[in-house]
């Protein structure tokens, strides 16, 4: 699922990634929460899906997903464009039809809804400046 070791930076501080570097990318985008489900360990994890992109132009490759700790969470790679057909028949219908390019599945291991997380791009030896907020899943109101 993973190429280039990048599961190692699961559990890693983000301190810890490219010795701390930082700067500015123009990461811009959005991203939210799609669906709560369980590891096979039995641990709570979040399915997040969402677009980004630098300057405008090109996804991050890849993005990594840290929590309000700092920890990173998740790591995410630019995924190709979803065709009509595909999203009925593997995702449910579940991506919405704007869902084109730029966008991104990942998931959070270790879900804590208590905790804010983040999406960066972890691009060319540094994590972005920026940070693109992961929001929650729209829950509807329990009818009496």
């Amino acid at each position: 699922m993973f190429t280039d070791g990048l599961q190692d930076w699961i559990g890693l501080s983000e301190t810890d990634l490219f010795g701390g570097r930082h700067k500015p990318e123009g990461l811009k985008g959005w991203c939210r929460v799609a669906a709560l489900v369980q590891c096979d360990n039995g641990a709570p994890a979040a399915r997040v899906f969402g677009q980004a992109s630098k300057h405008g132009q090109s996804i991050p490759k890849p993005l990594v997903i840290v929590d309000s700790t700092g920890v990173v969470r998740g790591v995410a790679r630019p995924s190709a464009p979803v065709s009509p057909f595909i999203n009925r028949t593997f995702y449910l219908g579940k991506l919405p039809a704007k869902i084109t390019a730029n966008w991104f599945v990942c998931y959070i291991r270790d879900y804590d809804p208590q905790l804010k997380y983040a999406v960066r791009s972890a691009d060319n030896g540094a994590l972005s400046e920026e940070k693109i907020p992961v929001k929650l899943p729209v829950t509807q109101p329990a009818k009496p």
